[in-house]
């Protein structure tokens, strides 16, 4: 979907901030971007930059630029706590433990901030990382699997990684009370119905080798008709979707996850009119999930309109947003490391 911006100072995007006037059924989250990652894979939709840790960008990035930016935003940060942080890629586990309690330390009240999430990449996470978590009070990690087939992962030019490795890291966040969540994307492999059998393997080995707390279950976008509603789109997005609804139906019957009926309804309104939806499988309480994802992160126009989202960071072509639920939507652009903001146009 298309939509006009126009550019604005960052006086008037404060000032919004500040005559906002709060309800107690809204919520208050900052989105901080971590634009680079090691490869570019060949699935991704998000502009990755890749670079190396320790590159001439990852510290101006990490150094100057994010800090500078949340000192100039530090009297909204500190107008009201929020309610959850959300540190997402790119590749969040890209940042050194260094730079993590660095970044983390400049954010006003972190500590007091409830829900804590962070993306990463398995072969980036170290006992280091993973003490920096816990220390900090983080409530919930996802790690970007994509699928357990070593083959698929090596096409998709993404790094394979090491799953009894995996295991270990996610029952030491266990033990501490975070929330782990496995993403595992579906029609990765050829977008045909075919590659629900892999998706079935993929689950199976999950389950059997890590066992999070949350499998997310990402349709691979690209391999779906933009426009689900659309006549000429409806019936080709429809049997794949029913597909992968039912594949996931027959997991949980006969393993110890759950979801929510409604999520994996097969009535084929149900379907039509969630054409784009994710799919959370739990093996914790539907109660205890929710406790802790209460920040969506979604694009314009499908952002909650309770939802409020100050985003910290981007470079070059990675460029956050921020908005007042579905009020006010901004683009927050790294223009030549100086920070531009561009405003939709109602």
């Amino acid at each position: 979907m298309y939509h006009d911006y126009k550019n604005i100072q960052t006086e008037e995007f404060m000032n919004s901030w500040f005559s906002k006037k709060w309800t107690d059924h809204e919520s208050f989250n900052i989105y901080v971007a971590n634009p680079f990652c090691l490869k570019k894979c060949n699935y991704c939709i998000y502009n990755p930059i890749v670079r190396k840790i320790d590159s001439k960008d990852y510290k101006k990035y990490y150094n100057e630029y994010l800090p500078k930016q949340i000192e100039k935003f530090k009297p909204i940060l500190e107008m009201k706590t929020p309610d959850t942080i959300y540190f997402g890629g790119g590749t969040a586990s890209f940042m050194t433990a260094e730079t993590m309690k660095a970044i983390f330390d400049a954010i006003p009240n972190f500590k007091d901030i409830k829900l804590k999430n962070f993306e990463c990449h398995p072969i980036l996470m170290t006992d280091k990382k993973i003490k920096t978590l816990i220390d900090y009070n983080f409530t919930y990690v996802s790690y970007g699997i994509q699928s357990m087939s070593r083959e698929i992962i090596n096409e998709q030019n993404r790094f394979f990684y090491d799953i009894p490795k995996i295991k270990k890291q996610l029952e030491v966040f266990k033990k501490n009370d975070i929330i782990t969540n496995c993403d595992l994307l579906a029609y990765m492999e050829t977008g045909r119905n075919s590659d629900l059998d892999t998706l079935k393997t993929d689950l199976a080995e999950l389950n059997k080798k890590i066992m999070p707390d949350v499998i997310t279950i990402y349709p691979m976008y690209q391999r779906l008709k933009s426009n689900i509603h659309s006549y000429s789109n409806a019936n080709h997005n429809y049997k794949k979707i029913y597909g992968l609804r039912k594949t996931l139906k027959e997991f949980v019957e006969k393993s110890n996850y759950n979801s929510n009926d409604s999520q994996l309804s097969l009535e084929k309104g149900k379907i039509i009119s969630a054409g784009m939806v994710n799919y959370f499988l739990l093996n914790i309480s539907e109660k205890k999930f929710i406790s802790v994802r209460k920040y969506n992160s979604s694009g314009y126009p499908q952002v909650p309109s309770n939802q409020n989202v100050l985003a910290l960071g981007g470079l070059y072509d990675h460029s956050p947003y921020s908005y007042l639920g579905k009020k006010k939507y901004w683009k927050m652009i790294n223009d030549n490391w100086e920070l531009r903001i561009k405003e939709k146009i109602s």
